[in-house]
């Protein structure tokens, strides 16, 4: 209760103007408990002030329910530093109708704020009287808000003088004017719109916003709750409001939006990805940049738990910026998950952020895969580099090696030939023949170690072409077979052959023919005097298949998986089996790359050392 009994004149003197006023008033604090109504208010509800202290206005409804309804709808919006105002209304009290107006404000009394409710009770049967209307613009006038009333046509009926200040106009400037008087041509449709609003739906608009032009050319913002104005017999005569100025509060918030474009502009065009994320490791905020590397759109991404592309978050648990309380970290290398299941590489920082009094994780992520690429194929070249090294010392010992041998067979044979030439030590020209035939397989090995080696060379560099004609595939094999007739028959070896009488394809027929040559040879290298190879060439629909088979000294598994190599090193049993032979590890390879070549396949097969081999050509028609 508010205690006027305070034993000072001050006290009592304002009590007593209270209970003087010819309306009805009352106090109540902004949780709604009533502090004191006056003698008016006592007569008119009936009730003594006792029987209402510090009962709640609202839950209670100590006067009349239909009004606590009224009061509760506005009482927020006075809270906040509105003014309400309702005019010619009718409830009902103690069974009859009452004819009230209603204001409804802030007030301080000994330094404590409260809300005042002033209310003027009419008669029914009469119009409102000129005494009561004065009253009631008395209180306006006095209100430190800007007050309006308008006629249907939108013309000011009455103004108050906090009104003609914020506006700076006289009252009798702006009675006759009309509100589009005050407006561009964009806020009239506006206000238009809302005034239309009103009427129709017979609804309150609240907080309509809208800018009005001052007298001195200035833009004002105001805020209104725009309400209907009825005459005493309830009949809609125009509107009427508080014109609330948020001039500040509207330019602040302008220079708000205009700041936060500006960080957005820069948020978007920022050439890393921002992603930010909060307690709960949901997604708050992507740009544009987030969304071209992840594949996600920001609507996919906003409010998700952050694992949708974080390697770890929500699923696992072990954020470090949340679970080891680290405030920040930088260059971070690591992957973000894509929207097509990829991962791509990044380089990420992280910092705990303060948005809205809350801790939030702001990530910046830097796209890193082009530099991965670059950094893969650095290191798949360093490692060519260092196959190719390999290669290079590998092939100066195998040049060293298998060139020395028949050059100094070639000049060991020259200068024998040499002296027996000039000493005439010969008896008969055997002698001669077998000096030639070593000068001949020494010189013929040097010229298809080099031939190997410059079709190594073309094969790397992509210069090994081929000029494919349609050919007898059979043909091919019988003169093969030829051409190594002599070596057979050294050898002591027996030849199966199981091949139709013709097999047509398109080939490079002399490339085709060193493939052929060199896999019969090697299977008479390495075939023991006394053994056999078998010879099939079969088709099917789509391909041609070559097999050569013979039961030499085999291959090991491991030296399967190595036999097509470059210089592969298969160490074979030559002195055992009387295999006088050995090859440069070349010719295998090569052969390989050439059925590659035509788009066929080659392949070894061995059930392991002295169980022979079988290699075989897989080429399409």
């Amino acid at each position: 209760m508010i205690s006027f009994d305070e034993g000072t004149p001050r006290s009592v003197k304002i009590k007593d103007t209270f209970d003087s006023l010819p309306y009805s008033l009352i106090f109540v604090t902004f949780s709604g408990l009533v502090k004191y109504i006056n003698e008016k208010a006592e007569h008119l509800f009936h009730i003594e002030l006792e029987e209402i202290i510090n009962k709640n206005l609202f839950l209670d409804s100590p006067l009349s329910k239909e009004l606590s309804i009224i009061l509760e709808e506005k009482f927020d919006d006075v809270i906040n530093g509105d003014i309400f105002g309702k005019k010619a209304f009718c409830i009902k009290l103690e069974g009859k109708p009452h004819l009230l107006n209603l204001y409804m404000s802030q007030i301080k009394l000994f330094n404590r704020p409260y809300i005042q409710i002033i209310i003027d009770e009419l008669k029914v049967q009469e119009s409102i009287t000129f005494q009561s209307e004065k009253k009631f613009k008395d209180i306006i006038e006095n209100s430190k808000e800007g007050y309006f009333e308008l006629d249907l046509k939108g013309t000011f009926t009455f103004v108050n003088q906090a009104l003609c200040k914020s506006l700076g106009y006289t009252s009798e400037e702006l009675l006759g004017m009309s509100y589009k008087d005050l407006m561009d041509e964009q806020t009239i449709k506006k206000a238009f719109k809302a005034f239309n609003g009103v009427y129709s739906k017979n609804q309150e608009r609240k907080h309509f916003q809208y800018e009005i032009i001052t007298k001195s050319g200035e833009i004002l913002y105001g805020e209104t709750n725009i309400n209907l104005a009825y005459n005493s017999e309830g009949k809609i005569i125009g509107f009427r409001g508080f014109m609330r100025d948020i001039t500040e509060q509207k330019r602040s918030e302008i220079k708000l939006k205009e700041s936060e474009k500006r960080f957005r502009t820069l948020y978007e065009n920022i050439p890393c990805g921002t992603v930010i994320i909060d307690e709960n490791y949901r997604i708050k905020g992507v740009n544009q940049r987030t969304c071209e590397i992840t594949g996600f759109s920001d609507e996919e991404l906003h409010g998700k738990l952050c694992d949708i592309i974080c390697p770890k978050g929500s699923l696992s648990k072990r954020c470090p910026i949340w679970e080891e309380n680290v405030t920040s970290l930088r260059d971070m290398d690591t992957f973000i998950k894509h929207k097509d299941g990829s991962k791509t590489p990044i380089l990420k920082n992280a910092k705990r952020i303060q948005i809205d009094g809350k801790v939030h994780i702001l990530e910046n992520i830097y796209d890193n895969s082009h530099q991965k690429e670059i950094e893969t194929l650095i290191k798949k070249e360093n490692e060519k580099l260092k196959e190719l090294e390999k290669m290079r010392k590998k092939f100066l010992d195998v040049a060293a090696h298998e060139l020395k041998t028949p050059l100094t067979s070639l000049y060991g044979a020259s200068q024998l030939i040499t002296e027996l030439y000039h000493g005439q030590k010969f008896n008969n020209n055997s002698e001669i023949e077998e000096l030639l035939t070593m000068i001949n397989h020494s010189s013929e090995r040097l010229v298809n170690l080099v031939s190997n080696l410059l079709d190594i060379s073309r094969i790397e560099t992509n210069n090994f072409k081929l000029e494919k004609n349609p050919k007898d595939l059979t043909y091919l094999l019988f003169k093969c077979l030829r051409d190594v007739q002599y070596l057979i028959k050294e050898r002591n070896l027996t030849i199966t052959e199981n091949l139709p009488e013709e097999l047509i394809i398109n080939i490079d027929a002399q490339k085709i023919e060193r493939v052929i040559i060199n896999l019969i040879s090697n299977a008479i290298k390495y075939t023991p005097s006394g053994g056999s190879i078998r010879i099939d060439l079969l088709k099917n629909d789509h391909f041609a298949l070559l097999s050569i088979t013979d039961s030499g000294i085999g291959l090991t598994r491991d030296q399967i998986k190595r036999v097509f190599n470059k210089f592969a090193d298969i160490n074979k049993p030559t002195d055992e089996f009387n295999i006088k032979m050995n090859g440069s590890g070349l010719g295998l390879h090569i052969s390989k790359e050439i059925v590659k070549l035509h788009n066929g396949e080659i392949t070894a097969e061995s059930e392991g050392l002295n169980k022979g081999s079988k290699f075989t050509i897989k080429l399409p028609l």
